[in-house]
């Protein structure tokens, strides 16, 4: 991202503390929030939903804020997916771009219109629902598939 920033030199840097410095603080603040609410770990664990923090949740709370907290995470969830996604098809058009693919001259075009790699992205976001699909067909092939890509050769 630093090509496309001003003075990235000292940009770069400030918003990479700037982000760590409140994403620890907002971590920070949860986690001590989320264990003063927490008043049986056992009870928690035990839990017919399988989901422990709804438990925590439903202790501090009506059912209503049940939900609304569990909102929080899951948008939190899609920002990360977001992010993690446009940067990966933004590495994955520099590399088209460089000739570093198959299919490069088909991936590194840009749409005229939206002025967004869209081929890149399209890739990468299938990739990602290909990748999340193993999971709802079976753990052992989604665990299976995380754990040995260092014993393939």
């Amino acid at each position: 991202m630093s090509e496309e920033i001003e003075d990235a030199g000292k940009t770069v840097p400030r918003a990479m503390l700037g982000s760590y410095i409140l994403n620890g603080a907002l971590g920070l603040v949860f986690l001590i929030s989320y264990m003063f609410t927490m008043v049986d770990v056992q009870a928690a664990l035990g839990d017919a939903t399988g989901y422990p923090h709804i438990w925590v949740f439903s202790q501090a709370v009506s059912s209503g804020g049940v939900v609304a907290l569990n909102v929080i995470p899951t948008m939190l969830i899609f920002a990360g997916t977001l992010s993690f996604n446009l940067s990966t098809s933004r590495q994955t058009w520099a590399f088209a771009r460089d000739k570093g693919l198959p299919f490069s001259s088909w991936m590194e075009r840009v749409h005229s219109g939206l002025h967004v790699p869209v081929h890149a992205v399209v890739i990468t976001c299938a990739i990602t629902i290909a990748l999340s699909l193993i999971n709802i067909g079976s753990n052992e092939a989604f665990n299976a598939s995380m754990s040995t890509p260092y014993h393939v050769f």
